[in-house]
Parts: C-alpha cells; sequence; structure tokens
C-alpha cells in the first residue's frame, strides 16, 4: 500500500515537474565579452635525439605571457537549467619556450610566440536561470584560426592555422535591471595545435600541447 501511494506521489510529482517545464519560455540573448589570457606550451621530450651539431635538447621551458580577447555571442537558454552560448572572439596571445642544448656545443636559445587568433568557440552552460546570483559552469570546445601564421619571423613557432581545443569553465551570473555579468574563468587545451621550431629536430618532441587560461567579462541580455 504504502509503495502504491509512493508511486502515485512519485508520478504527480513528476507530471508537475513537466508542466513546469513546458511553462518556461525560451531566451535569445546577445552580448560582448572582453578578458585576459595566457597560453603555455607543455613539451616532452625524447632526450635521445642529437641535432645537426651533435648535441641533444635536455630542456624545453615554456613561459606564458599576458594577452587580452574581445568577442560577442549567442546565448540561447532552452531551459531553467541548462543554455548554449556560441560566438567569435579575437584573441591576441603571447608565450616564449626555451631550449637548452648541451653535447658539442652547450646552447640555449628562445623561440616567440605571438599570434592574433580568431576563436569560434560553441559550449553547453549550466546555469539556474531564474536566480539574480547564480553560479554558472560551461563545457564544449572551439576552433581557433591563426591569422599570423605566414608572418612568422625565423625565431618563432610555427603552428598550423587551425586548431581545436576543448574547453571548461566556471563563475558567477549577476542579473541587474538591464543587463547580467558574468565574470568567469576559462581552461582551454588544445587537441590538433602542434609547433615545430627552426633549428630544433621534431623528432626531439615526443609531445606537445597548447594550455590556454582565459579570465573573461561577459555582459548580455536579461
Amino acid at each position: 500500500m504504502l509503495r502504491s501511494f509512493g508511486l502515485v506521489i512519485l508520478f504527480f510529482a513528476s507530471q508537475n515537474a513537466f508542466c513546469q517545464d513546458d511553462q518556461f519560455k525560451a531566451k535569445h540573448l546577445f552580448g560582448i565579452s572582453l578578458g585576459a589570457n595566457v597560453r603555455s606550451h607543455s613539451i616532452s621530450l625524447t632526450n635521445q635525439v642529437l641535432t645537426v651539431v651533435g648535441s641533444t635538447i635536455n630542456r624545453a621551458d615554456s613561459k606564458a605571457l599576458p594577452g587580452f580577447e574581445l568577442g560577442t555571442f549567442y546565448h540561447l537558454q532552452f531551459h531553467r537549467n541548462f543554455g548554449i552560448r556560441a560566438g567569435g572572439k579575437l584573441s591576441f596571445l603571447s608565450s616564449q619556450v626555451e631550449f637548452e642544448s648541451e653535447g658539442l656545443i652547450n646552447n640555449v636559445s628562445l623561440r616567440n610566440d605571438e599570434s592574433v587568433v580568431i576563436e569560434l568557440p560553441i559550449n553547453v552552460i549550466f546555469e539556474n536561470s531564474e536566480k539574480d546570483v547564480r553560479p554558472t559552469f560551461s563545457l564544449g570546445g572551439k576552433l581557433d584560426y591563426d591569422l599570423t601564421v605566414d608572418t612568422r619571423s625565423s625565431n618563432s613557432i610555427n603552428r598550423n592555422s587551425y586548431s581545436v581545443y576543448l574547453e571548461a569553465g566556471a563563475g558567477v551570473a549577476f542579473r541587474f535591471e538591464y543587463f547580467s555579468f558574468r565574470p568567469e574563468l576559462i581552461y582551454s587545451y588544445g587537441l590538433s595545435d602542434r609547433g615545430t621550431y627552426t633549428g630544433i629536430p621534431q623528432a626531439a618532441i615526443s609531445n606537445h600541447t597548447f594550455n590556454q587560461f582565459a579570465l573573461r567579462f561577459s555582459f548580455y541580455g536579461v
């Protein structure tokens, strides 16, 4: 008897939740974003391949330099707790990689990585859109196109024109009378991007990925 009563209660509760979801009206929001970013290189060396001068590359250190980004986006809130955000950004990124070799000739060489990148992210947003102050979480990916690939100097890092990244982020959204404001921290992990370095044998590098962090501030509708 109690089990049957519990099933009846569960049925009506689920019907009530379904009706509430039906009452939610989808929102189409547009916004702008700006922020600061840093990009670093994660490089693993084989430590076994000789360079043309008979030396081995035994160290590769990455230094992330500050950059910035600005963009615009479209946000579809199709459920009170879920939404989709897509847009475009222009990012200015800068970093350095220092290689150290030893053997017949000991040497430390520096490679620069300065890029102007068009970023096209798409993310699923998890947040309770009915609250004025709410935590937000995002998960998705982005496609990058590097505008500076053909203008690199001899001591620069040669990168692919197109790159694919996974993205995850967290922040807090504040709703005011006329607009919403969301600061968030975004982490991007490069899946397809690889770099080559003038004077450094490609066989000396066993793995190379990019990591990017962004502190982003978004302004959009209510």
